[in-house]
Formats: C-alpha cells, sequence, structure tokens
C-alpha cells in the first residue's frame, strides 16, 4: 500500500478523533426564549414551556416529549430525583408525578382535596416521598408525604418570626429546606419546619446547592456561597451573547442562552482558584 496514502488516512483519522474528543467536551442544544430549562444530577436536559415538557436524555441527547393539556401550563417542575419528576400546575393546583421516561406514575394529585387554595410554590423532599408547598394564604410551610399526607405545617411564619416574607423559590437539601425570599435572603429549615437561619443571599429568583456550596448567576457571574466556610466566590462570563443562567452539574456547565444551552466539561473549585 502506497505510504503516502497510509499517512494520509492516519491523518484524516487523527482529525475525526479529534473532532469526536471536541464534541465530548462541548455540546450544543437548540432552544427557544419561550422555554425555561432545568438540568438534573445526570445532565440531562429539561425545556418546558406552556404544557409541553422536552427532555434531552444525556449523553446522546435524545429526546423525550410530555404533555397533558387537560392540566393547563406548567408552572415548575423540580428534577431533584430524575426518577420521580414534579410538575405543578398552579392555575388548576395540581401535582403530577413523571418517571425518567416522562411517563405519568400516577393520576393528578388535587391540592384543592387540602382545603388549600393558594399554593404558589412547590418542590420535592426526598423524606418518604414527599413534597413541600408554602401556602400564600397563611404563609406557612407545608410538608406532605407518601399518599400526600400532610405531615408538617409550620404555622404562619411572618408572625412567627416578624418577618415580610415574600418567597419565589426553595429546594430541599441535605434534609434542610432553603426559601428564597429576594428582599431577606435564604431562610433555612429543618426537616421538621423548625427556622434555622437565613443566610443574607438578597435579591436572587433561583439557586443550586451541591456539596454544601450554593451557586447562583447573578450579573452575568456565576456565584458560589459555602455553607461550611461561609466563603464567597465568582466567575464572571464575558459572553458576546446574551446569557441566561448558568448551571453547574457533575462536573459540566450548562450554559443557558435564549436560542440554546451549550455543556462543556468544567471544575467549580479549579475555575474560583
Amino acid at each position: 500500500m502506497n505510504s503516502k496514502f497510509i499517512f494520509s488516512l492516519v491523518f484524516i483519522l487523527h482529525l475525526l478523533l479529534i473532532q469526536l474528543m471536541g464534541q465530548a467536551k462541548h455540546s450544543k442544544v437548540k432552544s427557544n426564549k419561550n422555554y425555561k430549562c432545568k438540568v438534573d444530577v445526570i445532565g440531562n436536559i429539561y425545556l418546558f414551556s406552556n404544557s409541553e415538557i422536552i427532555k434531552h436524555e444525556t449523553p446522546t441527547y435524545n429526546l423525550i416529549k410530555f404533555s397533558n393539556k387537560q392540566q393547563g401550563n406548567i408552572d415548575y417542575i423540580d428534577v431533584t430525583n430524575p426518577m420521580r419528576i414534579l410538575v405543578y400546575y398552579q392555575n388548576f393546583q395540581k401535582i403530577i408525578f413523571l418517571d425518567n421516561k416522562l411517563t405519568e406514575t400516577g393520576p393528578a394529585f388535587s391540592i384543592d382535596n387540602l382545603g388549600l387554595v393558594q399554593i404558589t410554590m412547590v418542590c420535592s423532599s426526598m423524606i418518604n416521598n414527599g413534597v413541600w408547598l408554602y401556602d400564600n394564604q397563611n404563609n406557612c410551610l407545608i410538608r406532605l408525604e407518601n399518599n400526600i399526607q400532610p405531615q408538617i405545617n409550620t404555622g404562619n411564619l411572618k408572625l412567627l418570626l416578624d418577618a415580610d416574607i415574600t418567597p419565589n423559590f426553595m429546594m430541599e437539601h441535605n434534609s434542610n429546606l432553603y426559601m428564597n425570599c429576594p428582599n431577606i435572603g435564604i431562610m433555612v429549615f429543618d426537616i421538621y419546619g423548625t427556622y434555622i437561619k437565613t443566610i443574607p443571599l438578597k435579591n436572587l429568583t433561583e439557586f443550586d446547592i451541591k456539596n454544601n456550596v450554593i451557586t447562583y448567576f447573578q450579573n452575568q457571574k456565576l456565584n458560589t456561597f459555602n455553607l461550611t466556610t461561609l466563603e464567597e466566590g465568582n466567575i464572571h462570563y464575558m459572553d458576546s451573547m446574551i446569557l441566561n443562567n448558568v448551571i453547574i452539574q457533575n462536573n459540566k456547565q450548562f450554559k443557558i442562552y435564549p436560542d440554546s444551552i451549550i455543556k462543556n466539561e468544567f471544575n467549580l473549585s479549579k475555575e474560583l482558584k
């Protein structure tokens, strides 16, 4: 076989290998400004708008779609547990759960059946397949378990804590509930609804917690707050395109743009040094 041909073949294969390696480290998913985005611990991407959820499965980003128009528009999804995805329809006060293939695992649960009419926020609880609710009418947190039975009710937090509580986001981490109040900070409660403290991070819309580190995107910066050391850090992004959010999951960075999500390898600890 001609040596030039062998050299050319090897060179082409080398280029293909470099391209494949680049794709493994850097991938792009199309989106649009109407879709909100969530990323689970595995790296699956969820886009949702109106009554539809589109899941891009990692690593191939095979598409799975879900829609239930009978329940109306989706207000929020919680993908903390990829095997038990919580979907909340606020207008109808209903919750459904999906498995990892976006198949409904049972009938929709109506919060109205509990006599509650102004549930403005929900999130998953890892305790006994639970759910946290925020009752805006009574200014209280409620935790449900298993068969969606109320187990915990904090009572009126505005009265108990003498604070103007206007929460907009909450999540559970390590058996504590972190509830964001932009004008106050992140209020922390234990699994029984007992108030622990307030973390003075104000004017947030959303955040994530991994390995006892809070991350949130604000003013084109990915900011961090270590719950153990109380140290803060940030990474400034100078992207030419509008950057809506940055999500870190499992040593991957997901940069959320109006028309796409770009994923690449990322080590948060190294980037902060």
